[in-house]
């Protein structure tokens, strides 16, 4: 893939114009090296298929736990594809921007009950283990 790289945005352009242009046919609008990477992509997915299999997955993982290391928590690389589309991002105030890390800062009970100690209570119980930063926001909320 690299050498069909090297050969088609170098020499190949000069020596095989006609050739690069059938090969690469609407990639050529772009130049010679957008055709020449457009020809190595192919000799790739030809050649080795799992290579871009594994590849894709392999991005992905380490783009969502470089986020989860820096404190942005992505549910999936569906995600962080749409991520690319978005135009506005609206942050909440819970301190998570301004003091580095989630909080609680109330609570409704569903049932109206107004019984929020208690549900706080079990809630922490549940989030005690875990290391996930909302569970450990209701971990030191119920403390």
């Amino acid at each position: 893939s690299l050498s069909t790289f090297t050969f088609w945005a170098t020499a190949g352009a000069q020596m095989y114009p006609e050739a690069l242009e059938a090969a690469a046919g609407e990639a050529m609008d772009n130049g010679a090296v957008f055709a020449a990477m457009k020809l190595a992509v192919d000799v790739m997915v030809v050649a080795c298929p799992c290579a871009l299999g594994l590849a894709t997955p392999t991005a992905v993982l380490v783009g969502t736990s470089m986020g989860a290391k820096r404190g942005v928590l992505l549910k999936g690389g569906d995600v962080l594809e749409r991520a690319a589309e978005a135009d506005t991002v609206v942050f909440d105030k819970t301190g998570t921007l301004t003091q580095g890390s989630p909080r609680v800062l109330g609570m409704v009970s569903a049932d109206k009950s107004g019984n929020t100690a208690e549900i706080l209570h079990v809630a922490a119980s549940v989030e005690a283990c875990s290391r996930h930063p909302i569970a450990r926001a209701i971990y030191r909320a119920a403390e």
